[in-house]
């Protein structure tokens, strides 16, 4: 029955799989917990997760409130178990409960058959450090569960007799029983096991990201690209509308009645020269075409930007590539300006709407309208630093040197620019000076 509930949890049906989990609970086998932990922390379903979790978390306490250490005579757990796709099939020897060692060092060598004396709290450490272990090993981080194993044998010797604890150590190790515990009392199998499982996980996410990284397309890209010209084009226009209209309603009044002299004191100009806000609405057209020939050159400097900071952050040891930076910024600029660009137009018609009648200053409460843009401001240069360290998985401090870095090399080129062509210029000027002084 074993073998056929774990044979069902690799059906492709969620159903399946979950009345697969429920049996495996039911059955109280310890040799169940490395299929469960296989499914905690391969299943694409959250909610089988977690179903797995309860039950391997049920299995052990059961098999704990039984008495600890199972008997041949007692127990329906096999002498040999079969872990399909976790761990091949590991040997575990079951034993009768031995005769109690009168003491032990801590330092020697746990051997199986014997009892050791141990204190309540070391073994409840060592049971605590024992489900850590497990939970490691579902999470997929090997390195950290084969320490806790160690520590809780150091604490426990009596559980190398512990079917549970063969069984997480199975699980961890990928070998059987006698072979995983010699793997963690071996301190140099031990030492090479961690650090491949180390280096074995470092890969996986480095792997990881880069399928995510070339998941993103020159297409998506140009997709991105022209929502981000018609946001920027279309946005700043409506946000001149709605500035124009509140200056219109509650400034033009004002200035309707003041005399010439007022206005030049004001503005520094007369009233001829602020006829626009007479005007029945602003120049669409010509406002769409500044937009549209604007937005385009904005996109031009972005995406040299963002060529800077791919080659900063791939100096600075990141793994991402440009067409994915270029995706995922312009994803969050097209979701993040439009947000923008209403927290100014509440900002601003903060500020108007509260200014003095009399000398159009603003008033205090224009800083509401002040800490809106703030806010807004620093927290859309926190994201966009995230979002540069998402691209490259490598942090939100290493974001923030591969803008800096990049920074640093575009002004080192503007300077560098700016010298070639200004000598070229000043070349060309004193040779036209010379020629007129031949003249």
């Amino acid at each position: 029955m074993l073998d056929s509930l774990i044979t069902q949890l690799n059906s492709t049906e969620p159903a399946a799989r979950r009345q697969a989990i429920i049996g495996l609970g039911r059955t109280k086998d310890l040799a169940a917990i490395p299929a469960l932990a296989r499914i905690f922390s391969s299943d694409p379903e959250p909610e089988l997760r977690e179903l797995a979790r309860k039950a391997a978390q049920y299995i052990r306490q059961q098999n704990e409130a039984a008495g600890g250490i199972i008997s041949t005579a007692d127990s329906e757990l096999p002498d040999r178990v079969d872990m399909s796709g976790a761990a091949g099939e590991i040997t575990l020897r079951v034993y009768e409960t031995p005769k109690p060692e009168e003491s032990t060092k801590s330092s020697d060598i746990p051997v199986r058959g014997r009892e050791y004396v141990v204190s309540f709290a070391n073994r409840q450490r060592a049971k605590a450090l024992v489900e850590s272990a497990l939970g490691a090993n579902m999470r997929g981080t090997n390195a950290a569960a084969m320490k806790n194993l160690a520590q809780a044998l150091t604490l426990d010797p009596n559980l190398i007799n512990d079917p549970y604890f063969g069984n997480v150590a199975g699980s961890v190790t990928g070998v059987g029983g006698d072979e995983a515990v010699r793997m963690i009392l071996d301190g140099k199998m031990r030492t090479e096991f961690v650090k491949s499982e180390v280096t074995k996980v470092k890969e996986d996410v480095r792997s990881k990201q880069w399928e995510r990284a070339h998941s993103s397309k020159w297409g998506d890209v140009g997709f991105e690209a022209v929502i981000y010209v018609v946001i920027n084009t279309v946005f700043p226009i409506l946000f001149l509308v709605v500035m124009f209209e509140l200056i219109r309603q509650n400034i033009l009044p004002i200035i309707q009645n003041m005399s010439p002299r007022e206005l030049r004191e004001l503005f520094g100009t007369d009233s001829g020269s602020l006829a626009l806000l007479n005007a029945g609405s602003l120049p669409f057209v010509p406002l769409l075409v500044t937009g549209l020939i604007s937005t385009v050159i904005s996109l031009l400097a972005f995406v040299l930007q963002m060529l800077f900071v791919h080659v900063s952050a791939t100096l600075l040891g990141g793994n991402g590539t440009l067409v994915h930076l270029l995706n995922k910024m312009l994803m969050f600029y097209n979701r993040y300006v439009p947000i923008g660009y209403v927290v100014f137009s509440i900002a601003f018609a903060i500020i108007i709407v509260t200014l003095d009648p009399v000398s159009l200053t603003p008033s205090p409460l224009a800083a509401c309208g002040s800490l809106f843009i703030i806010g807004f401001a620093g927290s859309f240069v926190f994201k966009m630093i995230n979002k540069i360290g998402e691209a490259y998985d490598f942090g939100v401090a290493m974001g923030c040197f591969s803008i800096l870095l990049a920074t640093v090399i575009i002004a080192m080129i503007n300077v560098l620019l700016a010298g070639l062509f200004g000598s070229a210029i000043g070349n060309l000027i004193n040779e036209a000076l010379l020629s007129a002084a031949q003249l």
